[in-house]
């Protein structure tokens, strides 16, 4: 990864200040996520703001962002929480998966 994979590094631990109140995305994402059940992949997942209630749910995740500082919050935000989720650091444009190993996919609201 780039120096570019950090730009959000120092606003990380205050990213979702930005957005704290705002839930709306986050019960449509759980709801469309429940409806299929299975697993989950999230890209761009940033702290996991979406992605730790999806596991709360009980549904299997893996989060991938590009910012090793974005995950590192949300390490720590779902360890708290008590709940795993597979974080990979990587490029959302990289991502090779079984077309069968997720039944979910969501995109980060930022698009490609």
């Amino acid at each position: 990864m780039t120096d570019d994979a950090e730009a959000w590094a120092a606003t990380a631990p205050w990213y979702d200040l930005d957005l704290e109140g705002v839930d709306d995305d986050v019960e449509m994402f759980r709801a469309l996520a429940g409806s299929r059940g299975g697993s989950v992949l999230e890209l761009g997942c940033g702290t996991g703001r979406v992605a730790i209630p999806i596991a709360r749910d009980g549904l299997r995740v893996t989060g991938v962002d590009y910012s090793a500082a974005m995950l590192d919050v949300a390490r720590a935000r779902a360890q708290a929480e008590g709940v795993r989720i597979a974080w990979v650091r990587g490029d959302m444009r990289d991502v090779r998966l079984r077309s069968e190993e997720h039944t979910s996919e969501l995109q980060s609201r930022f698009g490609i």
